[in-house]
């Protein structure tokens, strides 16, 4: 459903933060955030189920240790790979 309404109205979503006075920069690179980050929303729905179905198997361990995959990797590298990347578009 959120994604849904992000690409059907995503300038009117940013307006409610108050950018109607920013740049069409501003703009542009709120709608990529947006875009981006629901598209991840797969991924991290994913990482959750299975780490919640390693619990339940009695995998503590292993669950653990996804968790910890997925902030470090995902979560530190996404960090300080995308701005990066961004910058060059």
């Amino acid at each position: 459903m959120a994604l849904i309404i992000v690409e059907l109205f995503p300038r009117q979503l940013i307006g409610i933060f108050g950018s109607a006075n920013e740049s069409s920069y501003y703009t542009e690179f709120a709608i990529l955030a947006f875009r981006i980050y629901l598209c991840m929303m797969i991924f991290a729905c994913i990482n959750k189920a299975c780490f919640i179905f390693l619990q339940a198997m009695g995998k503590a361990l292993a669950s653990t240790l996804l968790s910890m995959i997925r902030e470090i990797v995902f979560g530190v590298g996404f960090a300080l790979l995308l701005p990066a990347g961004l910058s060059r578009t």
